[in-house]
């Protein structure tokens, strides 16, 4: 007769192995079961890491408060330099010159809201580009058409090589309390000087 064999024990057996393998390998730290891939947290870390850095690169950088001095003379022989003005005024500097038609265009805008803002604090230092050869026009021009604001002279290009190096006329640099360089205007055209005036009455509310 052949002898019967009790299943019983290799299901058991087969049992506590499938214990012992689960025990051992909680043992050893793995992840408790969330629902989601265990890499997918890590990439989206990674992600959001990466997606930081970039917002932050692409933030414009503050503006400068250290702007470039310079000293310069005027047509009547004094000597001026932009840090007399800067740290208590808004100043403009306005690049012009004699042969300039759009200068000459805007030059009586210029001197009407220089009139009206100088005693809230508004300094207009006009820098006059001319060369040898036209030069001497300069003087004569502003006793003409009596300008109320320094006009200095930059045969050298001291102030013209700072903050107009493409020797742009005209060009005007709008310049806050503390330094900071507010505006930068290429060029004029009939109008031009009411967003010019509104940007100066901006800035001395500031």
């Amino acid at each position: 007769m052949q002898k019967r064999v009790n299943p019983r024990p290799y299901r058991f057996g087969t049992g506590m192995l499938a214990l012992v393998l689960a025990s051992g390998w909680l043992a050893c730290g793995a992840p408790a079961v969330s629902g989601k891939d265990p890499g997918v947290g890590e990439s989206t870390s990674q992600t959001q890491s990466s997606d930081s850095a970039a917002n932050s690169a692409a933030k414009p950088k503050a503006a400068s408060k250290k702007i470039a001095d310079f000293s310069l003379e005027t047509v009547d022989g004094k000597t001026v330099s932009l840090s007399d003005y800067v740290g208590n005024n808004v100043v403009m500097l306005d690049f012009w010159a004699t042969w300039c038609e759009p200068c000459l265009a805007a030059m009586p805008h210029l001197n009407e809201i220089y009139r009206r803002h100088k005693s809230e604090g508004f300094v207009l230092l006009s820098i006059s580009m001319d060369g040898p050869d036209t030069v001497a026009e300069v003087r004569a021009y502003c006793q003409r058409h009596k300008l109320a604001f320094p006009v200095l002279l930059d045969e050298e290009s001291r102030a013209v090589s700072l903050y107009n190096p493409k020797r742009s006329a005209p060009f005007s640099v709008l310049i806050a309390k503390d330094g900071t360089i507010l505006h930068k205007r290429d060029g004029y055209q009939a109008g031009d000087e009411s967003a010019i005036e509104a940007e100066i009455v901006e800035a001395l509310g500031q």
